[in-house]
């Protein structure tokens, strides 16, 4: 199997400084406050037949406003109610491209928001809202029957998480399919090394990700990109799209993950999906994502003696496709699960002795370069 790109999606949450210190989102923070900083940033020519635009145009450059869109009952455009900035890659041939470009792009963005007073950091789920539950019309009410992801968009309206985006040479959809499958069954066992949402309503919750505890089951784990619409999959999530422009053909995407604010994690995570997806050992297939198993990782992580025995079983079988530079990745990632050492116990802690989750935010950035 070739992989022709690569590419990532991520979405950037923030805190702002007005008066006082405060997480952005659809309650203090108006879509045009951040568009205003979008506007500044440039936009790439080279571009333009690679990312999806979309129907409100919003989506124009690498970075855009992240949001839930509301419509009035006419179906004319109403509002944009925020979480956050995404970034994402045009498609590249090599993971360390991706990386590259996310890196520049995040430098570029930050340095925008700092001059606007606002602050990227590292939290995959708001931690003061339980939850986001607008009021709709009778338009938009029928609108979001449209898909399963439309029907829980307000879910992820709360979280932040990244995109792992897969393009391969395939015109077979049933191999693209099974792929799917696959990553969907195996992600409750590798999320736990991004877990990053820790607190819920305010406090410190139970485990290490709401985000996953609260999303995946409702929402996929992996989505994949199919050439030919007859061959779609009626799921609930969704498992399968048709492409909506000719690059998204033989796309598969893996949305389970937390954010993390390291590139090195998002090169050891791309490199276990490129290993998951080559490798020929892993039988187990799953149409839509266990719910209970990702609420299971989501609280306990690597401290599940099961969670931890699959996943050592996946890294090893992981690294059998992979030249010895990318096994470096995967021993990275072993070392984790063995000594339970999730880059989220350094939020924790900070938040133990600060009892500020603002103040401990401002010091995990989305990335630390």
């Amino acid at each position: 199997m070739n992989f022709n790109k690569f590419g990532i999606e991520v979405e950037i949450s923030l805190i702002k400084k007005s008066k006082k210190l405060e997480f952005a989102d659809f309650t203090n923070t108006s879509f045009d406050e951040l568009d205003k900083i979008i506007k500044k940033l440039p936009k790439y020519k080279a571009d333009e037949n690679k990312l999806r635009v979309g129907d409100l145009k919003i989506k124009e450059k690498r970075w855009y406003v992240e949001g839930y869109e509301r419509f009035n009952l006419d179906g004319s455009f109403k509002e944009c109610l925020i979480k956050g900035i995404e970034i994402r890659t045009s498609p590249q041939k090599t993971i360390d491209d991706v990386l590259k470009e996310l890196k520049n792009s995040y430098i570029l963005l930050k340095k925008y928001l700092i001059k606007n007073n606002f602050y990227p950091v590292c939290i995959s789920f708001n931690p003061f809202k339980k939850e986001f539950k607008p009021k709709l019309n009778s338009y938009e009410r029928k609108m979001r029957k449209h898909s399963p992801e439309d029907l829980t968009a307000n879910i992820a309206n709360l979280t932040f998480g990244p995109d792992f985006n897969f393009s391969i040479n395939e015109k077979d959809d049933k191999k693209i399919i099974d792929i799917g499958k696959k990553l969907t069954y195996y992600s409750p066992f590798i999320v736990p090394f991004s877990f990053s949402s820790p607190f819920f309503n305010g406090k410190l919750w139970k485990g290490y990700s709401y985000r996953t505890y609260i999303r995946t089951g409702k929402r996929p784990s992996a989505l994949v990109f199919l050439n030919n619409s007859k061959n779609m999959i009626k799921s609930s999530p969704s498992l399968t799209q048709i492409a909506r422009i000719p690059a998204e053909a033989g796309r598969i995407e893996f949305k389970a993950f937390d954010t993390c604010n390291s590139l090195y994690m998002y090169k050891a995570l791309f490199i276990l999906l490129k290993g998951i997806i080559l490798d020929n050992s892993l039988k187990q297939r799953a149409l839509t994502p266990d719910s209970k198993l990702h609420k299971h990782s989501a609280i306990y992580g690597f401290k599940s003696d099961f969670i931890k025995k699959e996943c050592l079983k996946i890294l090893e079988a992981a690294k059998i496709n992979l030249n010895s530079k990318e096994k470096k990745y995967i021993d990275y990632l072993k070392e984790i699960v063995l000594n339970n050492n999730l880059p989220v116990l350094k939020l924790i802690n900070n938040y133990k002795k600060t009892r500020s989750i603002l103040k401990s935010l401002k010091t995990y950035e989305n990335l630390q370069l």
